[in-house]
């Protein structure tokens, strides 16, 4: 009886050191999982940012465009003129 209570400790024993060794490996898995799980988070965050940032800036563009378009409709088409008036305002 008792060798068999030495045989099962040690077993026991064993088993413990083996079944440690694997809740550790676990333990890291999770970390490494939980790290990997919000840094994905943050970069969808980051990605989500800049396709907001890319519509307003095609709005945006388009705005500009517009307002130079405008801008360029009051230019005379004379080189000549443009010059001279240039000349005028800025003596």
């Amino acid at each position: 009886m008792q060798q068999e209570a030495k045989a099962t400790g040690k077993l026991e024993k064993k088993l413990k050191v083996k079944m440690g060794g694997y809740a550790v490996r676990q333990q890291q898995f999770r970390t490494r999982i939980d790290e990997a799980r919000r840094e994905k988070d943050r970069l969808v965050i980051e990605l989500k940012t800049f396709q907001r940032l890319e519509k307003n800036e095609e709005r945006a563009i388009v705005k500009r465009t517009q307002v130079l378009i405008e801008e360029v409709k009051f230019f005379p088409r004379d080189g000549e003129s443009c010059t001279l008036s240039h000349i005028l305002i800025f003596s």
